[in-house]
């Protein structure tokens, strides 16, 4: 069993804190950072997620709602 920590993001739109209400196509880009600089980060998730035509997430943004947003993701292939 591979187990995953939450992840944590914040979003900025012109320089402020989330983004006008909306519907919007979501991007993950879930790498464990390379051990060494002659080493390729590991995927953390499907690397589908990273295009916004395979990602397959999206989501609505509504004024006044709580702006936290979870996704669950497949592991890489």
């Amino acid at each position: 069993v591979t187990v995953y920590q939450p992840g944590r993001y914040k979003l900025t739109t012109d320089h402020r804190d989330g983004a006008p209400s909306g519907w919007y196509t979501v991007t993950v880009y879930a790498l464990k950072p390379a051990k060494s600089s002659v080493t390729m980060p590991e995927w953390l998730a499907d690397q589908r997620y990273a295009d916004p035509k395979t990602s397959g997430l999206s989501v609505e943004v509504k004024e006044g709602q709580p702006r936290a947003y979870d996704f669950d993701l497949d592991p890489p292939s």
